[in-house]
């Protein structure tokens, strides 16, 4: 009966500690709210499951990612089979008017133009910190291939970034007035 409440007790601390960074990860590669909310409940529902096999090989945090990678992909199989869900997804509209949330609009709108395995990267090394090392096991990739696709991405992102940014900035803009 113990090691049932120290287990429930690791595993909702997991969640207090980590909940937040998988939604992160799940919202920027699913670009919708729902559907990373529902990505955090599968992935400690597995934990909980799966709590037997942890075996302390790596941090928790990147464990419970590589969970969370499965439940997207596991998702997104779903939904492409059911539509094109991530090639069309559109940012919900942000009210706030200040440039920050503008500069995240447009941000979030250039991640969804890159190809999966960019996001992945860019969202793990640069959004929730993840070492090369720790990125390689959460995407069961080589360490050479997370920096290769790592510079890659960056790349793509300035290039993306560069091209749309004011262009992006000038539309939404527009389009705010004519609301006025």
């Amino acid at each position: 009966m113990s090691d049932d409440r120290s287990s429930k007790d690791a595993i909702q601390l997991l969640f207090d500690t980590y909940s937040d960074d998988v939604y992160r990860y799940a919202r920027v590669m699913l670009a919708n709210d729902a559907d990373a909310k529902d990505v955090v409940q599968e992935v400690f529902m597995n934990t909980f499951r799966s709590w037997s096999g942890f075996r302390n090989e790596s941090e928790p945090k990147t464990w419970l990612m590589s969970i969370a990678r499965h439940c997207v992909f596991k998702l997104c199989g779903k939904r492409k089979r059911e539509s094109d869900y991530v090639t069309n997804y559109e940012p919900p509209y942000l009210r706030d008017e200040s440039e920050m949330f503008e500069t995240v609009f447009v941000v979030e709108e250039s991640m969804s133009k890159l190809k999966d395995a960019y996001r992945q990267v860019i969202m793990l090394r640069h959004i929730e910190g993840f070492s090369v090392k720790e990125t390689a096991q959460i995407l069961c990739w080589s360490e050479s291939k997370v920096t290769t696709t790592d510079q890659r991405a960056i790349h793509k992102l300035r290039e993306i970034l560069g091209r749309d940014f004011e262009e992006e900035v000038a539309i939404r803009n527009e389009l705010k007035a004519r609301r006025s």
